[in-house]
């Protein structure tokens, strides 16, 4: 699996995504990784259309506000280039998952995640999921380990939140590569095995296995991409 990946931190790192297009006739898929802290929220503007713009205000939350300027302003531009249409004429649709789409005869697909801090978005011919969470210590997940996870699952993850994450991160990407996200019960899903470069599920339900990659953040963050053959 060849993955392109292009790091975000400022505005000025957006130029880079006119180069998305290219890459994707090169590689099986292009990751895009923004960290939001130094991302300015008033140079977005330009980047989404006026329905976005109306919407982003009604979030209550700056985390969920940013995390919707700039995953959509990112999707915009990227579309843009791949597409050759201008923002306003871009369409996203949604399947009856409620899953995104872009229609396109180029059968380019995308699929988005975003934690405190941090968004992926990918872009792939293939059919792909992602998944991003920032590995929060204080969170207290053992009350719904048994809905998620079969023992051995809960044995390997044991009292370590970062392994939590892994292991979570993995089964939603995986649901979100195939169209469904959380709409399926995690424990169809058993990960079989998991390091620090891919993780192997096997979808009890649907009797098949997927590899999936653990993808590179900054150490607080974890996650993985899923993407068809």
């Amino acid at each position: 699996m060849r993955i392109k990946e292009f790091i975000i931190r400022t505005n000025k790192d957006f130029e880079n995504l006119k180069d998305v297009k290219k890459n994707l006739y090169i590689f099986d898929a292009v990751l895009i990784i923004i960290y939001t802290e130094r991302i300015e929220e008033d140079s977005l503007i330009s980047l989404l259309k006026k329905d976005e713009i109306w919407k982003s205000q009604d979030y209550k939350s700056k985390v969920a506000k940013i995390n919707f300027l700039v995953s959509r302003s990112v999707l915009n531009l990227s579309l843009k280039y791949i597409s050759g249409k201008e923002v306003d004429d871009l369409i996203i649709l949604r399947n009856k998952f409620n899953k995104p789409y872009f229609e396109n005869k180029k059968g380019i697909k995308f699929n988005i995640s975003h934690t405190d801090g941090c968004i992926v978005i990918a872009f792939s011919k293939k059919d792909v999921g992602v998944d991003v969470e920032k590995i929060n210590v204080k969170f207290n997940y053992y009350d719904i380990l048994k809905s998620c996870f079969d023992e051995e699952e809960i044995k390997r993850v044991g009292s370590n939140h970062k392994s939590f994450f892994k292991y979570w991160t993995a089964k939603e990407a995986y649901l979100k590569y195939e169209g469904v996200g959380l709409l399926r019960n995690l424990k169809e899903i058993r990960i079989e095995y998991i390091n620090n470069v891919k993780a192997e599920i096997k979808d009890k339900k649907r009797n098949k296995s997927k590899e999936l990659l653990v993808l590179k953040f900054d150490s607080k963050y974890t996650g993985f991409i899923c993407l068809g053959r």
